[in-house]
């Protein structure tokens, strides 16, 4: 699966050397979603078959979501915030309607 709007670095795939940090990157989004109920919101299949999506997830608490159900965590976004992933600028990329906050989260973080 492939996070909508942003580019992480890779791990090293088929032979190829992993990216700088993908490492950190990899550990960063394991711990940050580990034991999460998420939702993700399909958009399309890319270039490469690979499902693009928006995964979100609220509150870890059962009460708190209840009462605010509006208040949700763009998986991409806080990605981009924490400075383990970059806007995807590409043709067709898909940005799950968050575009320029993903762009305002890039400049922050660098």
């Amino acid at each position: 699966m492939r996070l909508a709007g942003i580019d992480a670095p890779e791990m090293g795939h088929f032979g190829s050397k992993p990216q700088p940090y993908s490492s950190e990157a990899k550990e960063w989004l394991t711990k940050f979603v580990q034991g999460r109920r998420v939702t993700v919101h399909l958009h399309r299949m890319d270039q490469y078959s690979r499902v693009v999506a928006t995964v979100t997830f609220g509150p870890r608490f059962a009460l708190i979501a209840l009462l605010m159900p509006w208040w949700r965590t763009n998986v991409s976004l806080a990605m981009v915030e924490a400075g383990f992933a970059t806007v995807y600028d590409s043709c067709g990329a898909e940005y799950g309607g968050i575009k320029a906050k993903l762009i305002a989260a890039e400049a922050k973080a660098k």
